[in-house]
């Protein structure tokens, strides 16, 4: 599978409006693209961009599906830390059974708070779900941020 990244400037000149770049992650696994995206997350760790935005769109015939991130400059002021925020993706392979899939993936949130990488509190951003061609696969997202990881 592959990634894909993007960047523009909007409307005016860089020292105007702040950028934005988009990355653009595939993949039909849900822990091959919770690797990528947090890999993607952590690229941008210590750096002046915010997430702005995380979307998952469905997946074709071959089940690939593709989760976007947005990220925009610093001077927007909205947007959460790449550095504190997390993505737990989940398949199932129908609707129905994509509820309990997600709460595997609560349960596995919760043991942040007794783990050795602790959460002083934690947010939930969205939960996002698209279909894959015909119906055959679900996936799932669960995107977090804490305030603090220790």
């Amino acid at each position: 599978m592959r990634s894909i990244s993007t960047s523009i400037a909007t409307f005016a000149s860089a020292s105007d409006i702040p950028s934005f770049e988009t990355e653009f992650i595939e993949s039909a696994d849900p822990a091959d693209m919770q690797a990528r995206v947090a890999a993607a997350l952590a690229a941008r760790s210590g750096s002046q961009w915010a997430l702005a935005y995380v979307d998952l769109a469905g997946g074709g015939d071959g089940h690939t599906f593709v989760c976007t991130l947005g990220f925009a400059g610093a001077l927007i002021g909205d947007g959460t830390n790449p550095e504190t925020t997390r993505a737990y993706f989940f398949l199932a392979s129908e609707p129905s059974a994509l509820a309990q899939a997600r709460s595997s993936v609560d349960a596995q949130i919760a043991t942040l708070f007794s783990a050795p990488i602790s959460a002083s509190s934690v947010a939930l951003i969205q939960t996002l779900s698209a279909g894959a061609a015909k119906g055959t696969r679900f996936m799932g997202c669960t995107v977090c941020t804490f305030t603090q990881i220790d």
